[in-house]
């Protein structure tokens, strides 16, 4: 009996490190793709070229300002 426990005590403590690793894991990707994001709404918001976004239906997501100064419309 004291075996099986320590053996699942054992198992519990690795599968909390390994939750743990892939957590971090997890918070490392999301602070990657927000500063991504950061950098790329910078770069949209601060070009000189007209960017607009649409979807495959032909829908419009979204104009960077130089679109909307060339079209005289926001998104």
């Amino acid at each position: 009996l004291f075996l099986s426990v320590l053996l699942a005590v054992g198992l519990i403590g690795l599968t909390l490190r390994r939750m743990n690793r892939e957590s971090a894991a997890r918070e490392q990707a999301r602070a990657a793709l927000a500063r991504q994001t950061a950098m790329m709404q910078l770069i949209l918001d601060h070009m000189g070229d007209g960017v607009i976004v649409a979807d495959r239906e032909q829908r419009f997501l979204g104009f960077n300002p130089a679109a909307e100064r060339l079209f005289g419309r926001g998104a």
